[in-house]
């Protein structure tokens, strides 16, 4: 990702049983030449243009989302329980698709 294009990210909750659709958030990202995105358990989407190699989480900058949707999103699922999560990068060169575990600490700030 440390090229500067834009990447579309889709942060999906997981179908539950008898759930009639995904509930999703979308923005997009850019690369940057100091992404490292090394670290083993955390993964960072900033608003900020500019990231620097200490920030090992930071997998996308320049990001469009909105926090208080991120946070509603975040809340409205935390609060039924789920704290699976799917979040699905792309780009023209393809796609990854990452499954983890929602932080109940942040998102529940």
């Amino acid at each position: 990702m440390g090229s500067s294009s834009s990447i579309p990210v889709k942060w999906a909750r997981a179908m539950g049983k008898g759930a009639k659709a995904a509930t999703e958030y979308t923005f997009t990202a850019r690369g940057h030449p100091n992404i490292l995105a090394t670290h083993p358990t955390t993964l960072m989407f900033t608003r900020d243009t500019e990231c620097t190699t200490r920030g090992d989480c930071i997998v996308g900058v320049s990001a469009d989302f909105e926090l208080v949707k991120i946070k509603r999103f975040l809340k409205e699922k935390s609060g039924r329980g789920e704290t699976a999560c799917t979040l699905t990068m792309s780009c023209p060169s393809g796609e990854e698709t990452i499954s983890g575990m929602l932080n109940r600490i942040r998102s529940s700030a």
